[in-house]
């Protein structure tokens, strides 16, 4: 499948998304084997901006 579209924050794992948008998303466990596969028909919604009170920009998705 080659190089993951996207990775997962807070969780490891790492996600494709394919030419319809539809998404899929391999989760893997602390010995690094997949423990779980996930698929989504619907298209992936691209990460918004958010600015905090800092005024630093965060990538939230």
């Amino acid at each position: 499948m080659g190089k993951p579209d996207f990775t997962l924050s807070g969780l490891y794992g790492d996600g494709y998304v394919f030419k319809d948008g539809s998404t899929v998303v391999f989760y893997f466990g602390a010995n690094e084997l997949v423990y779980d596969i996930k698929k989504s028909d619907e298209p992936r919604k691209p990460a918004s901006l958010h600015t905090s009170k800092t005024g630093l920009t965060l990538n939230i998705g």
